[in-house]
Parts: structure tokens; sequence; C-alpha cells
């Protein structure tokens, strides 16, 4: 089983804030003796009424043809139809190729000409605004969080600050310029995972020391306190980028597509001001 600082061993929390029609409210599900882990959440109340609540995949590239698009959420009709569905423009639906209340799988064409960005989705009066990039390719990627802390620990006292990572593909938008309001994000990007030293020390190696990370960019801390193996016997703490490198998506010159992030991982937090009667 797992051990009891393993990230799934942490009792969820949740911080919500509800419309004031109660009919829709958004927040963050969270866990973790840190708070590192989470998602942000979205909730529609069910009604007679369709409602589109997430799409799969997250994004489509322009040209293609016969791409496979799913649509879940709730009161979707039993016939439903082709017509039905707007996806906007440059974005067809060929075929519905089964339906059920809560999920659509749609057989969908975009136009090589369709416009870049991020199309609403439209199923009779539900719209799930921008739910479907639209995209011509990878331009660049991001690694986020893009500046993080992880926290060493493993004793019974002080668990690990894990940190986990994401490797996020963008099409540069209209403009073609990297970096600006238009620039389309797409979702992860399949890449490998690596550490590199952020040299702000001479020869302390911190690569070496920090922890481990994963290839699901699930970075574990090394264990908090003296390590006689490091020069002065000092702890595990350090400084480090974490670096995503793109298996597929290449740049102008034909060589992966890379990024990323600059991690500190620092000693345990020994005080914490918190009010946990307040927090639950």
């Amino acid at each position: 089983g797992a051990s009891p600082d393993a990230p799934a061993d942490h009792e969820t929390r949740e911080t919500m804030q509800f419309a004031p029609d109660r009919k829709s409210a958004e927040g963050r599900w969270f866990w973790g003796d840190y708070k590192e882990f989470g998602f942000n959440v979205k909730l529609t109340r069910a009604s007679a009424e369709p409602t589109v609540a997430a799409i799969w995949p997250y994004a489509l590239k322009s040209g293609s043809k016969g791409a496979t698009l799913k649509l879940i959420g709730d009161a979707f009709p039993a016939s439903l139809k082709p017509s039905d569905i707007d996806l906007g423009k440059g974005v067809t639906v060929s075929k519905v190729v089964s339906a059920s209340p809560t999920e659509a799988v749609l057989m969908v064409d975009v136009a090589a000409d369709a416009a870049v960005g991020a199309h609403d989705v439209g199923l009779g009066g539900s719209v799930l605004a921008a739910g479907l990039p639209v995209y011509k390719k990878v331009d660049y990627l991001k690694v986020t969080p893009e500046t993080a802390i992880a926290r060493l620990g493993g004793s019974e006292k002080h668990t690990p600050g894990y940190q986990q990572f994401d490797a996020i593909g963008y099409d540069t938008g209209i403009d073609g310029k990297p970096y600006t309001t238009d620039d389309v994000a797409l979702g992860p990007i399949d890449v490998t995972w690596s550490m590199q030293e952020m040299p702000t020390v001479y020869y302390d190696d911190d690569v070496n020391y920090v922890g481990k990370l994963s290839q699901t960019a699930l970075f574990t801390p090394a264990i908090d306190g003296p390590n006689p193996e490091r020069k002065w016997g000092r702890n595990n703490y350090g400084e480090v980028w974490v670096v995503a490198t793109a298996k597929a998506e290449k740049d102008a010159l034909g060589r992966p597509l890379t990024a990323k992030s600059f991690m500190v991982v620092t000693v345990p937090a020994y005080k914490r001001w918190d009010q946990p009667e307040v927090a639950k």
C-alpha cells in the first residue's frame, strides 16, 4: 500500500463560489500537506435543457478530416443531429456516431482555413464558451507552473511537499508572434521530462540531491536533514530547471520543442500559521 505521505493518502478539500442564482459554482478541489495537488472545478446544475460541460480531445488541428470529438454533459437529446451542434466557422459535424444523455461522439471536419482560436461549442441553448481550440501547429511549449517550490520531507513530522508539472502546447495565433494575447493554449503535449542544474553555486550538484522527477512530471523531493554525501554535509535543498522536450513537435530548424520551469527545493515548513477550524 501507499506510504503515509503518498499524494493519494491526503484528505481532499474544496473551496467553491456559487453564482447568485445557484445554477453554477466554480472553485478548486485540492489535497496534500502543502495543498500542492488539485484541479479547478466548474459545476453546473442539471436541468431539462442540454448542458455541454466539456469536450475531448482538447483541441483540433485545421485541415483535419473525420476527427473524433466527444461532447460531455447532461440532457443531450436522443435524436441528436449534426445540425443541432455549432462548433464555429470552419468546423462542421459530418456525423453523430453515438449519443446518450451524458455523452455524444461526433465525426468532425475542420477546414484548412478555419479560424485559429478558441471556438464556442453550442448545443441547443447551451454554449461552452471558448471550449474548442483550433490550431495550425504547435509553435512552442510552456511548462506549468513556470516557477515552483517543493519542500524536502519524509519524517513523521515533516511530509514532502510534492510538485506536479505539465507541458502545454501553444499556437502563436493570428499575429504569428509567441507570448501574445492571441496565442492559443492546446492542452498537454507528449514530452520527456528531465532536470538540469541551475548554477547558482558552483559544483553543488543540486540536481543529484534534491529529489526525483518521474516521466509523468511528478517531482518527489528527497528526505530532509543533513546529507553526509554533500559538501559540508548540507541539506538536500537546491535550485534546478525542470525541462520538457517534445517527442514529436519540432521548431523551424527541426529540433524538438523544449521548455523549462525554475524550481526551488527548500526545507519543510517548520512553522505554519493556520487555523484548521477555519480552513476545513
